[in-house]
């Protein structure tokens, strides 16, 4: 067998192997997004009553936190200066490009149909509701989570392998 052959088959494993590590961690890497989601509403809510902001400036305040820097969509938001809260949170959630679900998002999303368009005590509740929704699909993403961490990366190297032997 020549050496670029055994280097080929090498690259064919090794790159499963990495893609099959890479799944694994994609349901803990959602759920990480979701549990730092509901942080950030539990850190809006100890915002809102003492600093009284417009909803726009409050998330502005919110997006320049470096504990909230993994959430692309905060980031996008204070980009789209100019625009009616509701709407640019609208596009800077659907712009969101990560591992968050249509579902994951359409809970995000509501945050911007709460924030300002209610008294503050009504806007709290709500927000606690939304907090706990988020908190309650992240936690049933943790046993997929488990499961999901020890298949894919076993997975991963026995395909590599199965198109080596058929090669």
């Amino acid at each position: 067998m020549g050496t670029t052959k055994l280097l080929g088959y090498m690259m064919i494993l090794f790159s499963s192997a990495g893609i099959g590590a890479f799944l694994g961690n994609k349901t803990g890497r959602r759920r990480n997004l979701l549990l730092l989601s509901a942080r950030m509403i539990g850190e809006i809510l100890s915002k809102l009553s003492f600093h009284l902001l417009p909803a726009g400036e409050l998330m502005g305040k919110i997006a320049t936190e470096s504990c909230f820097s993994q959430l692309n969509y905060l980031r996008v938001f204070s980009q789209k200066k100019g625009q009616p809260f509701p709407q640019a949170w609208e596009e800077a959630v659907e712009e969101e490009k990560s591992e968050l679900t249509q579902e994951d998002k359409e809970l995000i999303l509501r945050l911007g149909a709460i924030l300002g368009a209610f008294d503050l005590e009504s806007q709290q509740n709500e927000l606690s509701c939304l907090r706990h929704q988020i908190e309650q699909s992240a936690g049933f993403l943790e046993e997929q989570e488990e499961k999901e961490r020890k298949l894919y990366p076993v997975i991963g190297p026995l395909i590599g392998l199965a198109i080596c032997i058929l090669l």
